[in-house]
């Protein structure tokens, strides 16, 4: 009988081990940054956390809607104000426990996208060249399974990204075409947008929570001396 638990216990001692080694990594992602510029090959992106960062940049199909010149009257709302846009991986980097694993293998499930969920209207008096930044909620899926490598170094990983987030872009207001004013007339045209979501506290909190920390400390070493008085 004995003989069986023993057997029984190696087994389970090996199975285990063959487990652990093909288990998936899990990482936190504690701060997603995306940028977004006009044009096509328009988007660049960072994804950091402990033990992991991933960077790249690729293009949002956004040209036909709002961020490749299209022209957006003052006063009106933006189309960028309810957005679902794939980010297209071109090149990338990822790098897990200081290790960079081979260039552009990324691959995540799902795609990459950026997503807002609300907006903003123009300012109705504007000047040529005047420039408005607009915020909106915004956020990225609550997770992916990625894969990275080649060989012996391919690996395969979850990331849970930070919930929530803010996407603000900045416009410029151009004048009309002189040659064709009905065609292109004075507005606002997209020039570049950045979407952040964190779940790193603000240096203002931080900072707020430092304080805190102090006058605590304080205020224990004050009734410690009081008690010593006694």
């Amino acid at each position: 009988m004995k003989r069986f638990q023993w057997a029984i216990l190696t087994l389970l001692v090996i199975l285990a081990q063959y487990a652990y080694a093909d288990s998936i990594s899990t990482f936190r992602i504690t701060r997603a940054v995306v940028f977004v510029g006009a044009g096509s090959d328009n988007a660049g992106f960072l994804l950091t956390g402990p033990g992991i960062s991933i960077a790249g940049d690729g293009g949002i199909a956004c040209q036909r809607d709002w961020c490749d010149g299209q022209i957006f009257p003052a006063g009106g709302p933006s189309a960028a104000n309810f957005f679902h846009d794939q980010i297209f991986l071109e090149e990338n980097r990822v790098e897990i426990g200081g290790h960079v694993l081979t260039d552009d293998t990324l691959d995540l499930t799902p795609f990459l996208e950026l997503t807002t969920f609300g907006g903003f209207t123009f300012p109705v008096n504007a000047t040529v060249g005047a420039t408005f930044k607009g915020c909106q909620p915004a956020a990225m899926p609550d997770s992916f399974t990625g894969t990275a490598g080649s060989g012996d170094e391919f690996t395969t990983f979850i990331l849970q990204m930070p919930t929530g987030g803010k996407f603000c872009s900045t416009w410029t207001f151009v004048a009309a075409s002189d040659e064709f004013p009905d065609e292109f007339p004075a507005g606002f045209v997209f020039t570049e947008g950045k979407f952040v979501a964190s779940t790193v506290p603000e240096p203002g909190t931080l900072g707020l929570v430092g304080c805190g920390l102090a006058g605590i400390v304080a205020a224990v070493r004050k009734r410690s001396r009081q008690r010593a008085l006694r």
